[in-house]
């Protein structure tokens, strides 16, 4: 029963985290397949009546979402090495997280002051950390999925723009609106991450004052 559960369980973190965020995709590309395609991409789906072609599209989409993970763990997730500070929204929050940094990175004797990153002090105190930040990862590979998808969308309308020789303005624009989506898309992801790290901090100083006041006590 539990191995049901635990396999039940990493479904459940897979449809949360990739397939649901990755619908977004087929609504952007609905949206340019009306807005710039004569909308060919529904004509196409209008006509399908076959059952084991519906199926083939439900595990190609399947496959999209897996592809649009990977591609969110290659455009956002690996520039998330270092500290989570905001660079361009919520930067209240930078503050904050620095004063916990710095409260953690003294009760880790091993790390100095310009070795530690959110991300290394992360790594170090996951083992002991006892909170469910599963939310803040869902909520962020969300947002990634979701620009991702939107991103990719922008790119394809780039492309048919150049191709029906469009004016310039319009490839531009839509070029600026690509590196916009991928900045704020960095800093929203930034923002999950760095409550969750606010988080861990805050409860991880809590627990290490309360192990010293009981050593002190006994």
């Amino acid at each position: 029963m539990k191995e049901l559960e635990a396999i039940l369980k990493q479904f459940e973190t897979f449809v949360k985290r990739v397939l649901l965020p990755s619908s977004s995709f087929v609504f952007f590309l609905l949206v340019y397949d009306v807005l710039l395609n004569s909308c060919k991409i529904l004509t196409h789906l209008n006509d399908i009546t076959s059952i084991i072609l519906i199926i083939i599209i439900l595990v190609a989409f399947m496959g999209l979402s897996t592809v649009l993970s990977i591609l969110n763990q290659a455009i956002f997730d690996n520039k998330l090495k270092e500290n989570f500070d905001a660079k361009i929204i919520f930067t209240k929050e930078n503050k904050k997280l620095k004063e916990e940094r710095q409260a953690v990175v003294k009760l880790l004797p091993k790390l100095s002051e310009g070795e530690y990153t959110d991300y290394i002090i992360y790594q170090k105190i996951l083992y002991k950390s006892k909170d469910n930040t599963d939310k803040y990862v869902n909520q962020a590979k969300e947002v990634g999925i979701t620009f991702v998808s939107f991103i990719i969308v922008l790119i394809i309308s780039i492309v048919t723009l150049y191709h029906q020789d469009s004016e310039r303005w319009k490839i531009i624009s839509l070029l600026l609106i690509t590196s916009f989506s991928y900045f704020w898309g960095l800093e929203l992801i930034k923002s999950r991450y760095r409550s969750r790290a606010i988080r861990i901090y805050s409860n991880y100083i809590k627990r290490s004052s309360e192990k010293n006041i009981n050593k002190e006590d006994s």
